[in-house]
């Protein structure tokens, strides 16, 4: 079965989550956790950020996590349940186009590699900030895949198989370069700061899982980007690297952070 752009599966949130915890911790770090507080994670997943959160908070405090897979939300609840924090912490399914909250109901919302999947990332940002709290803190995290890059000798090809990725792979593919604009736009978002971490993968077998490379080749032969005679010499190209020692790739994730304010009274 065909699944929608951008996809990913309970394996691969478990297998990229060690490779992102410089970026999942810098998200902690901005919410400015404290016991007490109310904390909403928008696209939770599996429960791996709620479930690390929780453990800094602390029983005091309550985490939701929602997110439009029901599946992934029954696993989240699954794991809380066995890292023993269901009792502060919540998962449920939700669109993030209308979420089921109250205006100004968090401390604090963090969303993660959810814009890069997004036909209408203003309207989830507009949501996320009619939930958060006056004062309160957005954190967005968000992949650049216009900045992939894969070392290859045939650089043709790597460049337009980056460029169909970021573009046919994902309904918003350069959404970690977007991602400060449209906080900026925004007359009820305040302090926006900006930071952007280099990921990169030495090992050939990993790059093809975690940058889903069966997937893109196989749209790009779709497309017409490649022909089928360039793909052949494309994969040959990494697999002599690979076996050279030589394989690398690399990318670049936004985090974007702002604290919620009113808007300006229109009298």
């Amino acid at each position: 079965m065909r699944m929608s752009k951008g996809y990913v599966d309970t394996d691969y949130l478990d297998r990229t989550a060690e490779r992102l915890s410089v970026v999942k911790q810098r998200t902690y770090s901005h919410l400015r956790l404290a016991a007490g507080h109310r904390v909403l994670d928008v696209a939770c997943g599996v429960g791996l950020d709620t479930i690390a959160m929780a453990s800094m908070m602390g029983p005091s405090g309550r985490i939701i996590g929602v997110d439009h897979d029901a599946a992934m939300v029954a696993e989240a609840q699954r794991r809380a349940a066995a890292a023993g924090c269901s009792r502060w912490v919540t998962h449920q399914t939700a669109d993030a186009v209308l979420l089921p909250f109250d205006d100004e109901s968090f401390d604090g919302v963090r969303c993660e590699r959810l814009f890069q999947h997004l036909r209408s990332p203003d309207a989830v940002l507009a949501e996320i900030a009619r939930v958060t709290k006056p004062g309160g803190r957005v954190v967005v995290a968000d992949t650049d895949w216009g900045t992939l890059s894969l070392h290859s000798r045939e650089a043709n090809i790597e460049r337009r198989l980056a460029q169909c990725n970021a573009e046919r792979c994902y309904n918003n593919g350069y959404s970690g370069r977007s991602l400060p604009g449209f906080f900026k736009q925004r007359d009820d978002l305040a302090d926006v700061t900006i930071e952007a971490f280099s990921e990169f993968i030495d090992d050939y077998r990993f790059a093809r899982q975690i940058l889903v490379l069966d997937q893109v080749e196989e749209e790009a032969l779709r497309s017409q980007v490649i022909t089928p005679d360039e793909l052949d010499r494309w994969r040959a190209d990494l697999q002599d690297l690979d076996e050279r020692g030589a394989f690398f790739a690399s990318i670049i994730a936004v985090v974007v952070l702002a604290r919620k304010i009113r808007r300006p009274s229109m009298e």
